[in-house]
């Protein structure tokens, strides 16, 4: 196993980690929003549900990503939602930086990791789909 298989395949182990924790930020904070002040129920809302749409999606992509890992002609279906996931990424750390009551630390923590899991994992999954085609 080449050197980047095995590291998109440690990346993508982390993704796991911080989709499921994107997943639980969204559902509390979708839980909170009804007890939340008037003017933070939109974002309440919309921070939760970023929040399950990006774990979702980061999940599929780590087992895009170790699939591809493990079979190396496999790895160029890690490129469309791995671009996906970073796009939604960098939405939900502009949103939780903008919020009006200050930044959600735990969600732009989130965020930031699952950007910069997301966008290793499409750098290295285009390396292994490149030796594969050798």
């Amino acid at each position: 196993m080449s050197q980047e298989r095995k590291i998109l395949k440690i990346l993508c182990f982390l993704l796991v980690v911080c989709a499921v924790a994107c997943v639980v930020l969204g559902v509390t904070a979708l839980l909170g929003s009804g007890s939340a002040a008037a003017d933070l129920q939109a974002w309440s809302l919309g921070l939760g549900v970023w929040g399950v749409a990006e774990g979702a999606l980061g999940l599929l992509l780590s087992g895009a990503g170790i699939r591809g890992a493990n079979t190396p002609r496999r790895a160029g279906a890690v490129k469309v939602p791995g671009v996906v996931v970073a796009v939604l990424a960098a939405a939900g750390a502009a949103a939780s930086a903008a919020r009006p009551d200050g930044p959600d630390v735990a969600t732009l923590v989130a965020a930031v990791a699952a950007l910069a899991l997301a966008v290793g994992c499409v750098v290295l999954s285009g390396k292994v789909d490149e030796q594969a085609q050798h």
